[in-house]
């Protein structure tokens, strides 16, 4: 399985991975999963996709609405997925309130396919969603756990790493930002931090920065800068 996982940013934002999820889906079906959309509005999300891929040739789109219609069946009859964002806490939830947790781990064992997820469709690809949860700091675009998600471990794709996306989206957090990653340290948890005009390409344990932005890989003994088309 290949994953492109984006730090939140749309349109030109995302570009450079669109095309790359566009080159491994091979004119396959993709699926669309927008039920991290907590206001529930999936014929819009379905209009916005469409209208995000088309310049890519992405046009062979099916649609689910419901965690509980995830089935082996459909999965196999398509390339690979989208994961829109929205709620990080409420996806992983609808996920692991019935099979399709299960079954898209499943999936994953299967190289021939491709996932891209968006800020909270990237995060549950993570080690751990709590990295996107709200706190006092309030830091812009993260989450509030509206279905007291107590389990949040996610899919563990990425050696360990929790993402941290929409990372720096505006200048005015950046001190509430470092305060942020230095609770999240301490927490334990080892961090790659995605602006959202970057995305992260994971391939046979590799992974490669897209995107017009550096990330950053944060951990209590390093911290680094990882440039696009360079290897984390």
């Amino acid at each position: 399985m290949k994953f492109i996982l984006s730090g939140g940013g749309l349109g030109e934002k995302t570009n450079s991975a669109y095309q790359l999820f566009a080159n491994e889906l091979k004119a396959q079906p993709v699926l669309f999963i927008p039920i991290a959309d907590e206001y529930c509005k999936y014929e819009e999300d379905l209009t916005w996709f469409k209208k995000e891929v088309k310049s890519f040739n992405i046009t062979n789109i099916k649609m689910i609405t419901s965690a509980e219609e995830l089935s082996p069946a459909l999965l196999n009859s398509i390339g690979g997925i989208y994961f829109q964002g929205g709620n990080a806490f409420l996806l992983l939830h609808l996920l692991k309130s019935c099979q399709a947790f299960e079954i898209l781990k499943n999936f994953i064992n299967q190289e021939d396919k491709i996932i891209m997820g968006g800020s909270a469709g990237a995060d549950i690809f993570a080690k751990d969603i709590s990295v996107a949860e709200k706190d006092d700091l309030n830091i812009i675009a993260s989450d509030e756990n509206i279905v007291n998600l107590q389990d949040t471990k996610g899919f563990n794709v990425i050696d360990n790493f929790s993402l941290f996306v929409h990372y720096k989206v505006k200048e005015r957090q950046y001190d509430v930002t470092e305060q942020k990653v230095q609770r999240l340290l301490n927490q334990g948890h080892k961090l790659i931090c995605l602006p959202e005009e970057t995305s992260i390409f994971i391939d046979n344990n590799k992974i490669k920065v897209l995107g017009t932005k550096p990330a950053e890989l944060i951990t209590k003994i390093e911290r680094k800068i990882v440039n696009p088309n360079e290897f984390i």
